[in-house]
């Protein structure tokens, strides 16, 4: 029973280490998780207490507030929650994991909310992270590093979805694209090859044929550089175009 719950705490701690790196620029915990209380009586209880990394960006609540409403977007559908990458995913699974055997539930509480987690959230999380089709193609974000112990492992981050996705190099990639891809690490790039998607079309992961640098400055770096391209005025000056429309009243 003891083994049961620190395993789901753990998986509580590790969502929401997940979910701090994503939210973190560079892809690194800003935020430590310390046991304020412990309870062994029945029901055993855990109550934490986040502790900001020195000068880092204080992201506290913001994690909180992503770990609780995707848990509770994951106990009713199977779309996945923002900055849910499939790591956060396989430990909002791993929470309920024991659930039916020797623990009778699993409970989530801020001082705001309070939900218990059931199964339907392990269900959900299948219907994610099942495969669905390897496609070649390209895809866009911001190369970052990734901690890994299973070989040469890094991760694009996609502002838009507000998530990771796993890569590595392709079986046939040369061998200077990991050296090519240390260099870009923190910058936008494309990277081309081999796509695997989970069922509804969402790219999970990725293996690497090639990779290009894509610009990350801004399109038009003053007014100037955007006069006369949405011309809505017919080539008037402001004021004679709004006497012209009340003339026209």
């Amino acid at each position: 029973m003891a083994s049961d719950f620190l395993s789901a705490a753990n998986q509580f701690v590790r969502l929401l280490t997940e979910l701090d790196m994503a939210l973190s620029e560079n892809s690194r915990r800003t935020v430590d998780w310390a046991i304020r209380r412990l309870s062994r009586s029945s029901p055993a209880e855990l109550l934490l207490e986040p502790v900001v990394r020195g000068d880092d960006l204080d992201n506290r609540f913001d994690v909180v507030e992503l770990a609780v409403s995707g848990l509770m977007s994951l106990m009713h559908t199977d779309d996945r929650p923002r900055y849910f990458s499939d790591i956060a995913l396989e430990s909002a699974r791993g929470l309920v994991r024991g659930l039916g055997e020797r623990v009778q539930s699993v409970e989530v509480f801020t001082d705001s909310t309070q939900f218990e987690c059931t199964e339907v959230i392990s269900a959900n999380v299948r219907g994610i992270l099942r495969p669905g089709i390897e496609i070649e193609g390209s895809v866009d974000g911001y190369l970052r590093k990734m901690d890994s112990i299973a070989g040469f492992k890094f991760a694009l981050w996609m502002p838009v979805m507000g998530t990771r996705i796993e890569g590595e190099l392709h079986p046939q990639a040369k061998p200077e694209l990991r050296n090519t891809i240390i260099n870009n690490f923190e910058h936008r790039v494309r990277l081309d090859g081999t796509l695997r998607t989970n069922r509804k079309g969402e790219v999970r992961s990725v293996q690497v044929l090639g990779v290009s640098r894509l610009t990350e400055e801004a399109r038009f770096k003053s007014a100037e550089d955007i006069s006369g391209i949405y011309d809505i005025t017919g080539g008037l000056e402001a004021e004679d175009y709004l006497r012209r429309l009340r003339n026209a009243e």
